[in-house]
C-alpha cells in the first residue's frame, strides 16, 4: 500500500470548506424541508425522483473530485487508490490489497439535482455528486467507496452567480448510504441602465454604485441522500 503525504491524508479526514469573500450569510436560511426528500438509489440510471443519474468512468470521477473539491488530479487519484485498497483488504484480506481492483468490480455514477430558490423561482442551483461504487462479483453486496460534492448556478436573473459557502458529505467510507450537501447564496448584479426599480423579489440590496446594484439572496441549503440499494 502506498504511503500518502499529509495533503492526501488531510483531504480524507476533513470536509471541504469553500468560503466566498463576497458571500455573507447573515439572512435566515430559506431551505425547503429536507426531511421530505426520498433516498435515491444511484444504481439506477436516468431520472429518479428528479435526480439525474449518469454512468461515468474512473477518469471522469477523478476529474469531478479534483474540480469540485479543489485538489489536484494526482492527489485525488491517490485518494481513490487508497479507498480501493481498503475495500480489497476489508473484503478479501491484506494480500488482495496489493493488487489493483478489477474494473468489473467498480462502477462510477454522477448525480445532479436542481433546486429552486424558494424566495424567487427564477433562481435555481444544481447539487453535484460523484460516486465510486464497489460491486461484488460473487454476491449482491455493494458499497460506496469514494464521493465528491459541489454545486453550480442553474438559473437566475440579469448577471447572477451562485456563491457556495460550504459543503459536506459522509466521511465514514465505505458506506451503503451517504448524504451530501451545500449551502450558498445567489448574487445578482444589475446595471443601472436597465431601469430596474423596486428591487428583485427574494433578494436584498447588498451594494450600490453609480453604475450598478448588487442583490444577494438568503442562504439556501441543498442536500440529498444516496444509497446503493
Amino acid at each position: 500500500m502506498r504511503k500518502f503525504n499529509l495533503i492526501v491524508l488531510t483531504a480524507l479526514s476533513t470536509m471541504l470548506l469553500l468560503v466566498s469573500p463576497t458571500s455573507v450569510l447573515a439572512a435566515e436560511d430559506t431551505t425547503p424541508n429536507l426531511s421530505n426528500m426520498p433516498v435515491i438509489n444511484i444504481m439506477h440510471e436516468g431520472t429518479v425522483d428528479g435526480v439525474v443519474i449518469e454512468e461515468i468512468n474512473r477518469e471522469q470521477h477523478i476529474s469531478n473530485m479534483a474540480q469540485l473539491e479543489g485538489i489536484t488530479y494526482a492527489d485525488v487519484e491517490e485518494i481513490v487508490d487508497f479507498q480501493e485498497s481498503l475495500t480489497l483488504e476489508n473484503t478479501f484480506g491484506k494480500m488482495s490489497a496489493i493488487s489493483p481492483m478489477a474494473s468489473s468490480e467498480v462502477i462510477f455514477r454522477q448525480a445532479s439535482w436542481n433546486q429552486t430558490y424558494p424566495g424567487n423561482s427564477s433562481y435555481s442551483a444544481t447539487l453535484l455528486g460523484s460516486f465510486e461504487v464497489y460491486v461484488s462479483s460473487t454476491s449482491s453486496f455493494r458499497e460506496i467507496i469514494s464521493i465528491s460534492v459541489g454545486s453550480t448556478r442553474r438559473s437566475g436573473l440579469y448577471s447572477t452567480s451562485w456563491l457556495q459557502a460550504n459543503s459536506w458529505k459522509t466521511t465514514q467510507l465505505p458506506a451503503t448510504q451517504v448524504t451530501l450537501g451545500v449551502t450558498g447564496t445567489f448574487s445578482t448584479t444589475v446595471s443601472n441602465s436597465t431601469g430596474l426599480s423596486g428591487g428583485i423579489p427574494g433578494l436584498s440590496l447588498s451594494n450600490s454604485t453609480s453604475t450598478s446594484k448588487i442583490y444577494i439572496s438568503s442562504p439556501m441549503t441543498i442536500q440529498r441522500t444516496y444509497s446503493v440499494y
